[in-house]
């Protein structure tokens, strides 16, 4: 069992939303946290891109680069002849996804200093402890196990994107010698799947924490800071977790990890100055902010 050490705060998938972020670090202050993780997508959606990458650079102690990052590193070099149809062949993101990324390169071309944009490269994996690994996401397949993973595969998001949970727990390059917990983000989802030997189990989704009992080993799905997504929105509704939410109110997610437990808070935004910023970096507006605003 691990032992009790210090509490870590490991957040996932801001995507330019600096008004969801800060709630979270206000948070992670008031919870006395002093070490935070990041598992990449800092940029990419929302409006605040050159905002989130400085701040991530002062209070993280190590990111991840996620497919958001690495398609921002993408539009940059291309130097502007980039397309957003070109980012939807290359790296299968929708037209709205690519249209943000090909934004938010030219935002942070024009605002960072001789065109050097900081904290996007960064690593593909990252200790957070001793016991756990930091990634962003699964290269792997996935097969449906659970009223979490039907609810996803509902919604229409493509399997390639998704492993099997149990698929992931068996990857030895993952949990390699003393590793017991690898934390994803790019899921959008917050989950603990756990396993011991041919028993397993998932977080109950009326349980804001979970414990980690003797000989096991799980894979934690931390959710999303900036949920910019429509899948985003529908997770919520179909989940009720946007019916105690008043307007201009919605939730940012993240993950502690404090010894053998694991806890899923999350914390109200108000995203009316998020959109706000969407609109000053003429990038799509989120379907997710759509539907909210709507209610």
């Amino acid at each position: 069992m691990a032992k009790k050490t210090e509490p870590i705060a490991v957040v996932s998938d801001i995507h330019g939303n600096l008004q969801a972020l800060e709630a979270v670090l206000q948070d992670i202050d008031a919870r006395g946290i002093k070490r935070i993780f990041d598992l990449g997508d800092r940029v990419g959606y929302l409006g605040n891109p050159k905002e989130v990458l400085e701040l991530a650079k002062q209070r993280f102690e190590e990111s991840v680069q996620g497919n958001h990052e690495n398609a921002v590193i993408l539009a940059l070099a291309a130097g502007g002849k980039l397309k957003p149809a070109g980012l939807q062949t290359v790296m299968g993101f929708t037209s709205d996804a690519a249209k943000s990324v090909i934004q938010t390169a030219k935002i942070l071309k024009r605002t960072s200093k001789k065109g050097k944009v900081p904290n996007l490269h960064t690593s593909t994996e990252i200790q957070i402890r001793p016991d756990a690994l930091g990634v962003h996401s699964y290269d792997g397949r996935y097969h449906l196990t659970s009223n979490l993973v039907e609810i996803v595969r509902q919604l229409g998001i493509p399997d390639h994107l998704y492993t099997h949970p149990n698929e992931i727990l068996q990857d030895k390059k993952l949990f390699r010698k003393g590793i017991r917990l690898v934390l994803g983000g790019h899921f959008h989802v917050s989950q603990a799947f756990i396993t011991k030997g041919s028993q397993s189990r998932e977080k109950s989704p009326d349980k804001d924490k979970v414990t980690l009992r003797k000989g096991e080993k799980a894979f934690v799905g931390v959710g999303s800071v900036g949920k910019a997504r429509l899948q985003d929105y529908n997770f919520l509704r179909q989940t009720r977790e946007l019916e105690v939410v008043e307007q201009p109110c919605l939730e940012a997610e993240y993950v502690i990890l404090d010894g053998n437990t694991i806890e899923f808070p999350k914390v109200l935004y108000h995203y009316k100055n998020a959109l706000r910023a969407v609109r000053s970096a003429k990038m799509p507006i989120p379907k997710l902010f759509e539907e909210a605003k709507r209610r």
